[in-house]
């Protein structure tokens, strides 16, 4: 394979990721948007985010398999105050931009290792068009109705920003999306219709000041994930890279879940902010700088215990804390083995010239954080 072929198809894969990375996030905030309505149906979407999160881990591990750094970017998400039908023609949309540009890709890449992993991601997201046209319909909507806002959204190619254009989104719409003649949309999150809590909801003694407390955690907590994630991909053959995926980033995802639901429970937006990642490989820079993080994360909420009054949330919070403070001394083990010679680190990264690897086989993934009953 040229040089040329190599870099194009690393370049697709990269926005296959940031695709994937924005159908996760489009798909759970309509998942917390919905709350109750629908019966089942918000579980069964949340069931297709689970999906989208496998589709993210075998992209990345093409990318790294080609000798590359998988990207944490992500495209445009929308969100839209509207009923829950019109989100469900929402992500039609997003699987119909999926399936076009992975069939796109297909055609276009010459690897066969590449294009079966492909193959099998398409027959996931035309499963998932039908599913979402059939809850249009259970809405008691038309599936064939046109999106609220075509273009704009999870495929689209129009990557999120790093500072949000909410407000100006949901005050002038028509500056954003398919009616916008020479601006396209640059914010991280596109929102119409301002979303407003139930008339009936009961709301606690400064709630606005508690949403605000649990989406700043919600950022930590995304940000983490996205670390270990990261960190976990370019690791993807050792034991270093199975407890970052399979316990801690799926750790972090559960509680990045929990307080979304609340923050949803109380009438608020579910913010989707991270920050920027650390890409270095060295495995002992690695392991000390997740300690590092993971004593910042229990004494900020060991702190936050004291000073949240919601019952709910301090709960959450007190949990939360538990598991960072038992996630240090993890942490701290795999220290131990990596300086006793102990971890078996294997190779973080196949350089561009090296042969195809298959891929590896299906294990569990921050695909299953959602829905699953474990101990504290």
């Amino acid at each position: 394979m040229s040089s040329a072929a190599h870099d194009a198809m690393v370049r697709m894969l990269q926005d296959d990721l940031a695709g994937e990375h924005a159908a996760i996030i489009q798909y759970m905030q309509h998942v917390w948007r919905m709350g109750d309505a629908g019966g089942d149906i918000p579980c069964e979407v949340q069931e297709i985010a689970r999906d989208e999160m496998r589709h993210f881990r075998w992209v990345a591990e093409l990318v790294v398999d080609l000798g590359a750094d998988p990207t944490v970017e992500r495209d445009v998400i929308y969100i839209n105050g509207s009923p829950p039908a019109d989100l469900m023609l929402l992500d039609i949309d997003a699987e119909d931009r999926a399936i076009a540009q992975y069939v796109a890709h297909t055609r276009e890449i010459d690897d066969r290792r590449v294009t079966r992993v492909i193959d099998r991601i398409l027959v996931d997201e035309r499963a998932h068009r039908e599913l979402f046209r059939g809850y249009v319909t259970a809405f008691g909507g038309d599936p064939d109705a046109p999106s609220p806002r075509p273009g704009v959204g999870p495929f689209s190619g129009q990557r999120a920003s790093s500072g949000s254009a909410q407000q100006a989104a949901s005050e002038a719409p028509e500056a954003t999306g398919p009616f916008s003649q020479e601006r396209p949309p640059t914010n991280e999150v596109i929102s119409v219709t301002p979303y407003h809590a139930p008339p009936n909801l009961q709301l606690p003694p400064g709630h606005e000041q508690l949403i605000a407390t649990l989406n700043s955690d919600i950022g930590r907590e995304y940000t983490t994930v996205l670390q270990y994630l990261f960190q976990s991909f370019v690791n993807k053959s050792n034991r270093l890279g199975t407890e970052l995926q399979i316990d801690l980033a799926q750790w972090h995802m559960k509680h990045w879940g929990w307080l979304a639901e609340r923050v949803a429970e109380l009438g608020g937006e579910v913010t989707t902010h991270h920050e920027e990642i650390d890409r270095t490989r060295d495995a002992a820079y690695v392991i000390r700088s997740d300690i590092a993080r993971q004593q910042a994360l229990a004494n900020h909420y060991a702190e936050e215990m004291q000073t949240v009054e919601d019952e709910d949330a301090q709960r959450k919070i007190a949990r939360m804390h538990a598991h960072d403070v038992y996630q240090i001394d993890q942490l701290k083990n795999l220290q131990t083995a990596l300086e006793a010679g102990d971890l078996e680190l294997g190779v973080p990264a196949a350089p561009p010239s090296a042969a195809p690897q298959a891929p590896p086989a299906p294990r569990l993934t921050v695909g299953d954080l959602f829905g699953q009953k474990q101990d504290a």
